[in-house]
């Protein structure tokens, strides 16, 4: 155990001696400070503690929008933008050269003379990634769940939910760029091939949950009312219609079956998705529990309950992927992947 940890330490040491670790973290405090910077008065919503801002009352103190306001800069920006992409990026290349320098043939030599098994400092240099990230994206949650508190009056513990998301995209990317890392022993191919399978799966995600969404609003009947109109506005007028019944009549009788195609694609891209990590679906399970705990309570609230807009919103939320499914398949993925590294690693002549 001693020189697991010995080996643990050197790691975290090597990643502080480097430029970028210091960059990451002045980023991410940055970024922390700028959220934690904005702010409301009574003529409206502040940034940089006061030095600038417009006036919209509803933005206010006091105004009504002021919660949602706050929620959805961090739920686009913060959370969308930096923590999604931004950060992980970061951590990526930050974390990129821990493996192919320890295979290098001074490098590898010096950690041999431990005592201690392949395995065990492969397992090693991983914690001490892993721990990389949690301790950068710890603060920054740790800094932004002040801030809702200083600036809302609330406490939101649900925001802790984005420690393991991130933590869950940053390891299924990592396993990748490790596995390819050891076999080609190449810090550049392996960021390229994992910023390639990256996108691709974005790109699939988007598709997938196009199509999820098209398929959900027409099981529901979203797509009736728009089309009875159309058909209604196809005759000279709606007198010229046998009967006061007959725009009920036209609905009726409108499909609300999904297309057959449109189900088999669906089907055929979810499968090839589920082998690829999920990043914007774990990102989304982090969110749902954060801020669309709003819109549950809106569409369970009885004067909503006939909104259309309201229930569209909600049921594609309820009939996504199941947060089982999303995680534990990103999980897998990982498992995988670390496993054919770890193999390679142990085997591999140095």
């Amino acid at each position: 155990m001693k020189p697991f940890c010995t080996i643990l330490l050197e790691s975290f040491r090597g990643l502080k001696s480097q430029l970028i670790f210091w960059i990451t973290l002045g980023l991410s405090f940055f970024v922390a400070l700028i959220f934690l910077s904005i702010g409301f008065d009574d003529k409206g919503p502040t940034f940089f503690f006061g030095m600038t801002g417009y006036a919209n009352e509803s933005l206010g103190a006091n105004g009504l929008a002021r919660s949602y306001f706050y929620k959805e800069i961090f739920s686009f920006w913060i959370a969308g933008v930096w923590l999604t992409w931004i950060a992980t990026i970061l951590a990526l290349v930050s974390c990129a050269p821990i493996l192919p320098n320890t295979m290098t043939e001074g490098g590898a030599g010096m950690v041999m003379t431990k005592g201690v098994s392949r395995l065990e400092i492969f397992a090693a240099k991983l914690v001490g990634s892993l721990f990389f990230v949690l301790i950068q994206v710890g603060l920054f949650v740790l800094i932004v769940f002040v801030a809702f508190k200083w600036r809302l009056g609330e406490w939101h513990p649900q925001l802790f939910w984005y420690i393991p998301a991130v933590l869950l995209i940053f390891t299924s990317l990592y396993s990748f760029l490790v596995l390819i890392a050891v076999k080609t022993r190449s810090v550049l191919t392996a960021l390229l091939l994992t910023f390639l399978i990256w996108g691709v799966s974005g790109l699939l995600g988007r598709v997938e949950e196009g199509m999820r969404g098209m398929i959900v609003i027409t099981e529901n009947g979203y797509f009736n009312d728009f089309h009875a109109e159309e058909k209604i506005a196809e005759t000279d007028s709606e007198e010229s219609l046998e009967g006061e019944d007959a725009p009920i009549e036209i609905k009726e009788k409108l499909n609300s079956k999904p297309d057959e195609d449109l189900v088999k694609w669906h089907g055929i891209v979810k499968t090839i998705h589920s082998f690829l990590p999920k990043n914007g679906p774990v990102m989304d399970e982090a969110k749902r529990k954060f801020l669309l705990a709003d819109l549950e309570k809106l569409s369970l609230d009885p004067k909503n309950k006939e909104d259309p807009e309201i229930q569209m919103q909600r049921d594609s939320v309820d009939h996504g992927n199941s947060s089982f499914y999303t995680i534990w398949s990103s999980v897998l993925f990982a498992a995988v992947m670390f496993s054919l590294a770890a193999v390679s690693f142990c085997r591999r002549d140095y």
